[in-house]
């Protein structure tokens, strides 16, 4: 059975499981723009998606048709994006410290 998630006013297709008799909803979103809190979800059956898609299409309010299905997900909010610095600044730095100590040593061998 095809099964369709409303999440964020967007649908997305549920993918069966192989192994088990369970779906799978999976969205992204920019970690600027995902906000924290409850995250409604309806899933729909493939009657129900059909339906959703006539009342948006005629220009009816979606949420009235009845899903077959209706969970929330709690999201926590996001963290801070990557390092303080840029992980290419931290490699040049690192190779100049292997060049600086090799050459010091060197240096020191010459003498």
């Amino acid at each position: 059975m095809d099964l369709y998630a409303l999440v964020n006013g967007e649908i997305v297709p549920a993918a069966k499981q192989l192994e088990a008799d369970t779906y799978q909803v999976s969205w992204s979103a920019e970690h600027k723009k995902a906000t924290t809190g409850d995250f409604p979800i309806k899933i729909f059956n493939e009657e129900g998606y059909l339906a959703y898609k006539k009342a948006l299409r005629s220009g009816e309010d979606g949420s009235a048709v009845a899903s077959t299905l209706e969970t929330s997900l709690t999201h926590t909010g996001t963290v801070r994006e990557g390092l303080f610095v840029q992980t290419e600044f931290v490699a040049v730095i690192g190779a100049l410290l292997v060049w600086w100590l090799a050459n010091t040593m060197r240096s020191q061998i010459m003498e």
